[in-house]
């Protein structure tokens, strides 16, 4: 049994049962927020590491520090978490497969999602991330300046329209929960740096679970490249 702290899109931490308290342990990620070290609180030992690799085939080090004392944890690019069964990753509405670099399944927004509805974040794992498997987007550090000059130039043109609440805009990100493994409630966001992600079969304007954290004016420059219907 484990509890996952999360500092915004960011795992930072694991909680596990030792005796009649809870032991901690430090997530240490990479800029796409993957896992990559998890340390002891108490000692700062490493204990859980994945190794980078491009498409993630490498498998995880479950005794990095030789105690025979294996460390389990499940999470893996972002959005996805390890099957050992199978060894595929869950990304919510497909599978991955590390082995092959791509998913099992078709994207189920079809060709919104790229020309390749196998490939999984345009074949560049490293800069993009896609936690539903539905389309690759920016992780949240890359997308930190696209987000702050979206905010500014939003906020400076809704003050050009008095009147109207959402300034003739659309939403391009939202902040989506949903339950997690135990219980607790998870939170993500659909479209930080990515393409606006709609289709007949999803739309997070439809999800009563998402709400819209940004928005944009169609035409100005931090809508260019959006799909706007």
């Amino acid at each position: 049994m484990q509890e996952t702290v999360w500092l915004g899109n960011i795992p930072v931490a694991t909680l596990r049962p030792a005796g009649t308290g809870v032991a901690v342990y430090y997530i240490h990620t990479d800029h796409p927020n993957t896992p990559r070290r998890i340390s002891r609180a108490s000692d700062n030992q490493i204990v859980w590491r994945w190794d980078n690799d491009p498409f993630g085939r490498h498998t995880a080090n479950e005794d990095p520090d030789g105690d025979s004392q294996l460390f389990t944890f499940s999470l893996r690019y972002p959005g996805q978490y390890y099957d050992e069964e199978t060894g595929l990753h869950y990304n919510y509405f497909r599978d991955y497969d590390p082995s092959l670099g791509r998913y099992l399944q078709s994207d189920p927004i079809g060709l919104q999602g790229g020309i390749n509805t196998y490939l999984y974040t345009n074949a560049n794992p490293l800069v993009y991330i896609d936690p539903l498997g539905l389309a690759p987007g920016m992780g949240s550090r890359g997308a930190s300046a696209m987000e702050a000059i979206g905010d500014a130039i939003d906020q400076g043109l809704c003050g050009w329209w008095p009147g109207h609440p959402d300034c003739w805009s659309m939403c391009v990100r939202w902040r989506c929960e949903r339950d997690g493994d135990c219980g607790e409630k998870e939170y993500y966001s659909i479209g930080r740096g990515s393409p606006y992600v709609a289709s007949p079969s999803y739309d997070p304007n439809n999800d009563d679970k998402c709400e819209c954290v940004m928005r944009c004016v169609p035409g100005q420059p931090n809508c260019r490249g959006l799909n706007t219907q």
